[in-house]
């Protein structure tokens, strides 16, 4: 990279304070996102608007309110640190974060960004998202596109594509879970965030294999933007350097509306069946997000463990996300001294349908 070469790390941000008016204003920005909620604008608007923000807000505050840190997000503190080692890494260029919703904004990063460097020549992007998603990795891309557009920064932008197979990644997660004694547990659990099956299906171009046929995920047409697929891969390349037994992992996912049709199993029914079969003592692995966060640390460490503990499980352990660990240090700096592991912006968008 040059010295006129910026680094913007993008993650999905959080609201600015644990308060029912920050909540709301956050829910508001996220949820009105169309690559989160799928529908029309119209029926967007009144899903939001009308419903999740009046009768979630108060709920989701205090879900906050337990894992605020300092008086700070954990998200934002978690990726304030990966940006502090980089810099500390000595890597060429300036490096900024962004949050997709709330701040520190994107907008912001890249004012910040080009100030720095006196004008921008190039700019290098890294979601910090493992996975393809449309509601996560590629809506972050997207919003550094159209903040570049605004202002006006006619520049080349490359982007990491998902890493949920590469060996850096891989050996990371590996490492964080070999901090614990597996013979302690009965069975590991790799909880990824929960996504709609309409979202999934979007994925494949060809509109006639994803979710329809039973080895959809051998199609490797679909690979570069099926969330499913590369979930899938994650496991499988973390539990065969494990060398775990298939009868000692299983997948779920989280957050799933219950009107709709998400992946399956969810989470929450996975916990109570593993508590009901006598996989007593388990341990949580929560691949999908590289910051702990709300949906990892309530969601899963607080009321997740609580429910297995209700339905008679005895030993519940949560594996805390790569975060600022030294094996992601390592990743992120390889990675960013490799200027060929990064695609055009173009690369790594999926195409409306």
């Amino acid at each position: 990279m040059s010295n006129k070469s910026g680094i913007i790390l993008v993650n999905l941000g959080s609201p600015e304070s644990p308060t029912l008016k920050s909540v709301r204003k956050y829910l508001r920005d996220f949820l009105m996102d169309k690559r989160v909620i799928d529908t029309s604008f119209l029926k967007r608007f009144f899903l939001v608007n009308g419903i999740i923000v009046p009768f979630r807000s108060k709920s989701l505050t205090k879900s906050y309110r337990k894992i605020w840190e300092n008086g700070q997000s954990p998200l934002v503190l978690s990726t304030l640190k990966i940006k502090k080692k980089i810099e500390q890494l000595g890597v060429d260029g300036g490096v900024e974060i962004g949050m997709r919703y709330g701040e520190p904004s994107i907008k912001a990063a890249l004012q910040n960004l080009n100030k720095k460097m006196g004008s921008l020549e190039e700019l290098y992007l890294i979601a910090l998202y493992p996975h393809f998603a449309q509601a996560s990795y590629q809506t972050a891309v997207e919003k550094v596109k159209q903040e570049m557009d605004k202002l006006k920064l006619k520049i080349p932008l490359k982007v990491l594509p998902p890493f949920y197979q590469d060996p850096l990644y891989i050996s990371a997660l590996v490492e964080k879970i070999l901090a614990f004694d597996l013979a302690q547990f009965d069975h590991l659990l790799f909880c990824f965030h929960g996504l709609s099956q309409k979202q999934i299906q979007k994925s494949d171009q060809s509109g006639s294999e994803c979710l329809v046929k039973d080895n959809c995920c051998d199609s490797v047409q679909a690979r570069p933007f099926c969330y499913r697929y590369q979930v899938f891969q994650t496991v499988k390349l973390v539990t065969e350097q494990l060398d775990i037994r298939k009868d000692k992992y299983s997948v779920s996912f989280q957050s799933g509306a219950k009107k709709k049709k998400w992946l399956t199993p969810s989470t929450t029914e996975e916990l109570i069946q593993l508590a009901q079969t006598k996989k007593k003592k388990i341990l949580v692995i929560s691949p999908s997000f590289v910051s702990d966060c709300l949906e990892t640390l309530e969601e899963l460490k607080i009321s997740g463990k609580e429910l297995f503990l209700s339905h008679g499980g005895e030993k519940f352990q949560y594996v805390d996300c790569l975060n600022d660990s030294d094996s992601f240090m390592n990743a992120l700096q390889c990675w960013i001294s490799n200027k060929n592991k990064f695609d055009s912006y173009e690369k790594v968008i999926l195409p409306d349908r």
